[in-house]
């Protein structure tokens, strides 16, 4: 069997992913299962920021703890799209050696989206909350060229956003709300499981809605996702998408390591030094939020790989 067919084989297996490529210089399959990588990006985003959030909510006059929730609910969230099975079937007809998730943070957000305006249960901070991670998740990839929703919108095949939405299992957000703890600052079970629950509910409707295709394209275009709202709630926006942004790609850096032929991005080296200090912390201290995601992985050894590969350039103070 060559290469790329086991690696398919492989795939189909570990579904839904994160990431996946045949890596042709080395041979070697890379596949990092989604459900560890929402877990070990909710993990450092509340772990590494949770001062710097706190300091942002009461600037902006939020409840203590809010904006704590809010990044971790987003962080856990952020590629929930990534598990629709339009993406593993259109790898498997391509000649590709890496898995793309072309519209992965619209489908995503689109889907939040949903989830809020078609529930009378989230009011006030909940709404206001399913509205910040609707936007943050819509935007982190935005430092890519094209790649903001804005600029998306018009680049985009609808039909091909739809495509990503009817085919995410429901069964797989599930099994998110069963392995991985959903307790980040205010937001605690309760908030959470009525979170899942609309988005499994939302899911499962998508493919009963005849009039689904109009929806879309109403929802991209709506404040939620590609306009801006109060200066608070864009506050919020801005400082919840940065952080996911340095988070994801640090828990990308540990899953998957770097490629054959590239270095390691320049916002890691940045980042291991900036978040020095509560990194080395992460690699040694027995948080709660650690412990509760030891099941599905341990990161406390990749921590220390991480800090002696890429903190060895950054200055001792």
């Amino acid at each position: 069997m060559g290469g790329r067919e086991e690696f398919i084989d492989l795939l189909k297996n570990k579904w839904p992913v994160a990431y996946a490529e045949y890596r042709e210089q080395s041979k070697q399959h890379v596949i990092e299962p989604l459900h560890e990588h929402l877990a070990i990006t909710s993990a450092l985003s509340v772990e590494l920021f949770k001062e710097r959030l706190e300091v942002i909510e009461k600037r902006i006059g939020w409840e203590r703890g809010e904006l704590v929730g809010i990044m971790g609910l987003t962080a856990l969230l952020h590629d929930i799209a990534k598990s629709s099975t339009y993406y593993l079937k259109r790898f498997m007809v391509s000649k590709d050696t890496k898995i793309s998730f072309w519209l992965h943070e619209l489908a995503g957000a689109v889907l939040i989206e949903m989830a809020r305006i078609s529930s009378t249960g989230f009011e006030g901070s909940l709404d206001r909350a399913l509205k910040v991670i609707a936007r943050s998740i819509a935007r982190h990839h935005s430092a890519m060229n094209n790649r903001h929703p804005r600029q998306l919108i018009n680049r985009i095949s609808i039909k091909d956003l739809e495509d990503v939405l009817r085919n995410i299992d429901p069964g797989f957000v599930n099994r998110i709300r069963k392995q991985i703890p959903c307790r980040y600052g205010n937001i605690g079970e309760d908030f959470c499981d009525q979170v899942f629950q609309r988005l499994s509910e939302v899911i499962e409707s998508i493919n009963k809605d005849a009039r689904f295709s109009g929806k879309v394209n109403d929802i991209l275009r709506s404040t939620a996702i590609t306009r801006a709202g109060n200066i608070e709630e864009l506050l919020a926006v801005y400082t919840v998408t940065g952080f996911l942004v340095i988070a994801d790609n640090i828990a990308a850096h540990l899953g998957r390591g770097v490629s054959d032929d590239e270095t390691s991005p320049a916002y890691i080296k940045h980042w291991v030094c900036e978040l020095g200090e509560k990194l080395e912390k992460l690699s040694s201290k027995d948080s709660e939020i650690l412990r509760s995601i030891r099941s599905i992985r341990s990161i406390g050894s990749d921590i220390e790989r991480l800090i002696r590969e890429e903190g060895a350039h950054c200055a001792q103070i």
